[in-house]
């Protein structure tokens, strides 16, 4: 049973033997099909059933089989990415935060 059947009742839709999956450090990097980016890296995780049992041949996130992995498609994105790498459209930089009076502790807990 694939760990797609055991979590949505979906059966043979991998590659089996062939697949890959993101591991620890992948994130941000390259997704690549046919020589092609597509995607993103995001994350890897295990995910296990009320009853404990899991689609994961091993404990832990190690992208081993059975384990489900994140990309975001960049397609949506590609006009801004094109423009940025060929040198038209700058980026555009983070402002400059407003400045405050508010104590660090209490603006990351957004009190002030």
């Amino acid at each position: 049973m694939t760990h797609l059947a055991s979590f949505f009742g979906i059966n043979e839709l991998g590659l089996g033997t062939n697949e890959v999956s993101s591991a620890p450090g992948d994130s941000g990097g390259p997704t690549i099909i046919d020589n092609t980016v597509v995607g993103i890296t995001s994350y890897g995780i295990s995910l296990n059933l009320r009853d404990g049992s899991t689609s994961d041949v091993t404990p832990g996130i190690d992208s081993s089989f059975g384990e489900f992995s994140g990309d975001t498609n960049v397609a949506k994105y590609a006009s801004f990415i094109d423009s940025v790498t060929s040198g038209t459209t700058e980026p555009t930089p983070d402002p400059e935060p407003e400045p405050t009076n508010c104590p660090p502790g209490l603006a990351k807990k957004g009190l002030c």
